[in-house]
């Protein structure tokens, strides 16, 4: 006489594949620092991200396209086009790390700003040339 099998609940691992909306939402923490740049044609600024203060990014770049600014990820060349080596899997989270960047850039823009600003009004009250006193 045989035993009966014993039922195993299994779950099925995750897979990369699967559709964004059987994913759980997770709480995403997304911190950009954004460093302007100038004369770069299209490049507004060079960005580091990190995700959860626990994953970082180098290598983004925050670029004006048809649309307005979006993040373009680190790439690599294979053959003769490029691929993103880090990417995005929801929409969610593009658009928040879009958000995040563009308002990192404005702040950054801001800063340079307020600092030429700042220059300009100390150099304006410093005296112009040599004065003698008699």
């Amino acid at each position: 006489m045989s035993k009966p099998k014993q039922e195993q609940k299994q779950t099925a691992p995750e897979v990369s594949g699967q559709r964004e909306q059987e994913r759980p939402a997770l709480p995403t923490d997304v911190t950009v620092r954004a460093y302007p740049v100038s004369d770069m044609g299209q490049v507004l600024a060079n960005l580091s991200v990190d995700v959860n203060g626990c994953f970082a990014i180098r290598g983004a770049k925050l670029v004006q396209g048809k649309n307005g600014p979006f993040v373009s990820m680190p790439q690599k060349k294979v053959g003769e086009e490029y691929k993103d080596i880090v990417f995005t899997t929801t929409r969610e989270m593009y658009d928040k790390l879009n958000a995040t960047a563009i308002a990192a850039y404005g702040q950054a823009m801001d800063a340079m700003a307020e600092k030429h600003r700042q220059s300009q009004q100390t150099a304006a009250s410093a005296p112009t040339g040599p004065t003698m006193a008699m």
